[in-house]
């Protein structure tokens, strides 16, 4: 009866991981379309900063 109980206990950790490896991927993707986001945003303020001082550069 003890092993019952500790197969049980382990199919019950084992969903628990597959929980917590779903959220930390769902947190990574947030993070890095957030970080993509930004970098798009920081490239933007850097063009329209390098236009406003008259520098001519080419994008290909």
């Amino acid at each position: 009866m003890v092993v019952f109980g500790v197969k049980s206990n382990h199919a019950h950790n084992k969903a628990f991981k597959s929980d917590s490896q779903r959220l930390a991927l769902s947190l990574r993707s947030s993070i890095a379309k957030r970080c993509s986001h930004l970098n798009a945003a920081l490239c933007l303020l850097v063009f329209q900063r390098l236009k406003g001082l008259g520098l001519r550069f080419f994008v290909p």
